[in-house]
């Protein structure tokens, strides 16, 4: 089964699932070049990125996180302006929205140097607790093949089940992606025939998850992709 990208998917993969925060300068290349670095030599990074997400799943969190929850110390506007602090607390600390936010920085960047960075920094994200970092990382595994990342060269079918599976972990620890892209694959009958029974009920909780964070601007983003494949669904009923 070839890989099939939503359309725009190249683009939607890195902006979708970012909410619409205006961010003044970007950190210098400096800091953000440091930060690659650091991920491209750490073992432990290399280990998650050719890792299935569903497999990474809460795998990095530190006792403290497993007993208080991980937590949500890090906006994207703080991580931008402590870029530094924050990529230690991602890559030290086990911090998962620092990790999301680190990844989210790194796609900020027009000239995209560091798309690769981004991947690695949602895979730590995923394995530190933070379900929007699953999401992310198997959009970018299922739409953007990238010579770097070996997962997102294998065939749709080879990774039907890990992406299924990664998706509704993240819709069910409340991620409204997770559960928008976890519809469109039962929509699509990947890992198995259609289902449309459960392609509504994550139409629904995407929904209802979208809802809960607020109405207006790409917050919603999450509902109305999933509402917008309603009538192809049918079409396969």
């Amino acid at each position: 089964m070839p890989k099939r990208p939503f359309p725009g998917s190249a683009a939607l993969v890195a902006l979708l699932f970012v909410p619409a925060v205006a961010l003044a300068d970007p950190p210098g290349s400096v800091a953000l070049d440091r930060a690659a670095d650091r991920l491209h030599a750490s073992v432990e990074v290399g280990d998650a990125i050719a890792a299935c997400p569903a497999d990474l799943w809460r795998t990095r969190l530190t006792l403290w996180h497993r007993v208080f929850g991980a937590g949500d110390g890090w906006t994207v506007e703080g991580c931008r302006l402590r870029f530094g602090d924050c990529a230690g607390d991602c890559l030290d600390a086990s911090d998962g929205s620092a990790c999301l936010h680190m990844a989210r920085i790194f796609e900020k960047d027009e000239e995209r140097r560091y798309v690769m960075p981004a991947r690695e920094a949602y895979a730590l994200a995923c394995a530190s607790g933070d379900p929007s970092g699953c999401t992310n990382r198997g959009a970018g595994i299922r739409n953007v093949p990238l010579d770097e990342d070996a997962l997102s060269l294998r065939s749709g079918e080879e990774m039907a089940p890990c992406l299924m599976r990664s998706f509704a972990i993240a819709c069910a620890a409340g991620d409204a992606w997770g559960c928008a892209m976890e519809r469109q694959a039962h929509r699509l009958g990947e890992d198995g025939p259609v289902d449309a029974g459960t392609a509504r009920e994550r139409l629904t909780r995407a929904c209802v998850l979208s809802s809960e964070k607020g109405s207006e601007g790409t917050e919603a983003a999450p509902c109305r992709f999933a509402r917008g494949q309603m009538g192809r669904l049918s079409g396969k009923e």
